[in-house]
């Protein structure tokens, strides 16, 4: 490497210019991620030892990695210290790091990252991630400015950094811009934190472990992680906790949820397995969901009606989902130390029925799969960083497939469109029109948040809890409001304030729009369904009907899980 060898020849020079730095000005801008109590620190491309040897002095171990001999010589020299140990290694490999089998709470990248050609930087990140405890953050200064092509400088970005942390289930902390520490006017710094979430029981770490580390070749193990993910965020009001430390899931929604993530896949005949192609060679795809191929996945949603043979092969597809779900990726996904983290029960049905609405009781008649309650929080908690890597790790594996298939590379944008999930993208027209049947009637429809009058024209339809944080289209979420409201609201959460000021008039929308007139009934039934699944505050009601009141208790609980887990910022008047 060109670099290695620069600074083997200048060793010397360029040991005793950074010395001249000190560690605490030079890297106090992350200081505060940094615990106050013993760490183990892996400092990459470690340089002259002056960082090492600063959190050494104070009672952190540290593991300096450097591959530069003639670095490593003055480094050693000038800084002796039991605490810290030194391995001739490098990016993007970290391979004796590897075999060390440490886990460490900090690790520093500083001006390193210039260094690595982008093609490197994927397996570099996901070493690096690795070898980062859950809770732990990396530091990273990425250099602009001061070319130099003696010491293979390559371009960064932090927009760069942002996809390999959502890759990996990681996030940005912190970025700031700084200038050159040794006061070269030429070259800038970005330096960023970024870090790696914990939710403090283990499971965070066992299922990032499953996405990144898990042996695999067909997608199935991801296909489930992911169908849990996505239900514990759109649908966890249909998830149960039938022990204090076990959650239920009814068994028809899981199959429900795995046929809309692998339809678009299979449409566009990405392989999920060495062998598949299309619909061939995957066991839960028989005639019966060959014959719903055409139909829009996003179809089949909750609240959703379905007759004759649609409803036949909807039921059969579930049905042969939920089978290949309980035999395969429940089996075969087990803890470190063995054991199943996943138990299903498959229930037989007598006879198909001509007509199945896609409700609790129907899709709890498949059976349940039950999730450790530690494992089913994180999901709830984290959704937001597991989706992401779970869908790059998905990507991977398909790359490899079509590898193996000698096929070639896979287009990304049919790839990124195949992997989104099948939600009618800001869907309002429903809405809408039933706001245009009001207005025909003679009726009046109020902005909910500011009770002015609106018009038909001018008239929009705001996600309540914004869309860009959760994709909800639920009739309950969907609300009336001025232009003016909706543009200064934005992609904010409303404050509870604001909703139990605004819930007489939210109570009356929802009794306006869908509990009278010609389509009560539907409507009705709709409404209540789609609530009852996606608002987890709604469990624990029995029987048909739930008052307004209980409504908007469990849509303001719904908002404080948003503003916690998600840190979404606030709207209000």
């Amino acid at each position: 490497m060109k670099a290695i060898s620069w600074y083997d020849k200048n060793a010397a020079e360029v040991a005793g210019s950074y010395e001249m730095a000190e560690t605490e000005k030079v890297h106090e801008w992350f200081f505060e991620y940094m615990p106050k109590r013993p760490l183990l620190i892996l400092d990459v491309g470690a340089g002259s030892g002056r960082d090492a040897a600063y959190f050494s002095s104070l009672g952190h171990d540290v593991i300096a990695v450097e591959p530069s001999a003639g670095m490593r010589a003055e480094a050693m020299k000038h800084h002796s210290s039991s605490r810290i140990q030194w391995i001739d290694d490098k990016l993007p490999s970290l391979s004796d790091v590897t075999r060390l089998g440490l886990f460490f709470d900090f690790i520093l990248l500083s001006a390193v990252w210039m260094h690595l050609p982008t093609p490197d930087r994927p397996r570099a990140f996901r070493k690096l991630m690795n070898l980062l405890k859950p809770g732990g953050f990396m530091a990273i200064t990425l250099r602009k400015g001061g070319a130099d092509q003696d010491r293979e400088f390559y371009d960064v970005s932090v927009e760069e950094l942002e996809k390999l942390a959502r890759d990996h289930g990681a996030y940005i902390a912190k970025v700031v811009d700084a200038d050159d520490a040794l006061g070269r006017t030429s070259v800038q710094w970005i330096q960023v934190v970024i870090k790696l979430p914990d939710d403090g029981t283990g499971s965070l770490p066992i299922l990032r472990s499953i996405v990144l580390n898990d042996t695999k070749s067909s997608t199935y193990k991801l296909g489930l992680l992911k169908t849990l993910a996505l239900i514990a965020e759109t649908a966890s009001g249909y998830a149960k906790h039938i022990e204090d430390d076990v959650v239920a899931v009814p068994l028809g929604l899981v199959g429900l949820y795995w046929l809309r993530l692998y339809k678009p896949l299979l449409c566009s005949e990405l392989p999920q397995a060495p062998n598949n192609k299309g619909l061939e060679k995957l066991g839960f795809v028989k005639e019966s969901f060959k014959s719903l191929i055409q139909m829009p996945e996003f179809e089949w949603k909750t609240g959703a009606v379905f007759t004759s043979d649609y409803a036949r092969d909807l039921h059969d597809s579930i049905r042969a989902a939920c089978s290949t779900i309980a035999k395969m990726p429940v089996t075969h996904i087990t803890y470190p130390q063995g054991g199943q983290i996943f138990s299903a029960e498959v229930k037989a049905f007598v006879k198909k029925p001509t007509l199945i609405l896609l409700e609790e009781n129907y899709l709890s008649r498949f059976g349940e799969l039950k999730v450790p309650a530690k494992t089913w929080n994180t999901l709830v908690r984290f959704g937001a960083w597991i989706l992401p890597a779970i869908d790059a790790e998905w990507i991977r594996l398909m790359q490899n497939n079509a590898k193996r298939q000698g096929r070639p590379v896979l287009d990304e944008r049919i790839v990124q469109s195949a992997m989104k999930w099948s939600e009618p993208e800001r869907n309002t027209n429903q809405v809408r029109k039933i706001a245009a049947q009001i207005f025909d009637a003679g009726g009046k429809v109020n902005c909910v948040w500011t009770n002015s009058s609106l018009k038909m024209k001018t008239m929009q339809i705001d996600h309540c809890l914004p869309w860009a944080v959760w994709s909800c289209n639920d009739l309950w979420n969907l609300l009336p409001v001025s232009g003016k409201a909706n543009n200064a609201k934005s992609d904010r959460l409303p404050t509870a304030d604001l909703i139990d000021q605004a819930k007489e008039r939210i109570a009356e929308w929802w009794a306006v729009a869908y509990h009278q007139g010609k389509p009560e009934d539907i409507l009705a039934e709709q409404f209540e369904i789609e609530a009852r699944a996606s608002l987890p505050g709604l469990a624990n009601i029995a029987g048909k009907g739930v008052s307004p009141e209980r409504m908007i208790d469990a849509l303001k609980l719904q908002r404080l899980r948003l503003k916690q887990d998600q840190q979404v910022a606030e709207w209000s008047i």
